[in-house]
Order: structure tokens, then sequence, then C-alpha cells
């Protein structure tokens, strides 16, 4: 399954390696509302949801929180959203959902994912880390950790 506009795509992956060849100059930090600004910006914190959300604003793509793009989106609202879909159906710029919650809390049901990663379209994910401050975004295979579904936008 293809995107009407594979540019779009390319621009999230591009936006996700622009922000990865930042990295140290980005701490890892759960906060809302996260800075939505255009390029050349970079922030100076994000935690994986603000991440993967950066990367689609950038990009021009619609707001995967579908809450146009206010800042308050978050790994509950990234999985609300998009199709979810197979890992051969990953287009570049989907997103990798990791994890399980092992406790309920608002807007994470129990088996919710913990952690959410940009697909880069050649078989890895950009991550930004976590929890630590100064843990530091990365490249990984997409099967780094648990794979609790993907999710196509």
């Amino acid at each position: 399954m293809q995107l009407p506009d594979k540019r779009i795509d390319d621009a999230v992956v591009a936006e996700a390696a622009r922000l990865y060849a930042h990295r140290n100059e980005i701490n890892y930090v759960q906060s809302r509302p996260f800075a939505l600004k255009p390029l050349p910006f970079v922030p100076g914190e994000l935690d994986c949801s603000a991440f993967a959300t950066v990367c689609h604003f950038v990009a021009g793509a619609p707001d995967p929180n579908g809450r146009n793009y206010d800042g308050q989106g978050y790994t509950g609202s990234l999985m609300s959203r998009g199709v979810r879909c197979a890992e051969s159906d990953l287009d570049p710029g989907d997103l990798v959902f990791y994890g399980r919650t092992t406790l309920a809390k608002p807007g994470f049901p129990v088996g919710s994912p913990t952690h959410v990663a940009v697909y880069d379209g050649d078989g890895g994910v950009y991550s930004q880390g976590g929890p630590h401050l100064h843990d530091r975004m990365k490249r990984h295979p997409v099967k780094y950790w648990t794979i609790n579904h993907y999710r196509h936008y």
C-alpha cells in the first residue's frame, strides 16, 4: 500500500534523518505542548511521539495524531489514527509501535504500546531515545525490540 504522494513519505524520512544528524542537540523529554516549527529549527527536547509528529509536520503530511498539530499528540493519539498493517505493507514514514503496557493508564489500556519509531523504508527505524534526559536518538533494525504493531499513515 502506498500513500498518494510518495514525496511526503520521503520527506518524513528525510526529516527523521535530519533530526538524527542533530541528535546530540535533542534531549529526551516528555513535555506538552512540544515545539512545531518549520525548517531549519531543531527542537531541543522531544520524546518518541513528538519526534514522529515533528517528522510528519515538517514533511507537510497530515497530523498523524489527528489533532491539527496542536503539540499535544502522544503515543496513544498516534495509535488511534492510521491503519494497522503488516510489516510488509510499511511505507517510508509509517510508524512502528513497540512494547506493551502492563498497567492501564489514561489513554493506554493494558497491552498498549510504550514506544513509537519512524520507519525508514529500508528495514530500519529512527527512534527518539529515552527514558533519560541525555538518551539520544538511534537508528535500529525494525525488530530491535518487541513489536506491538505497525501503522500506515
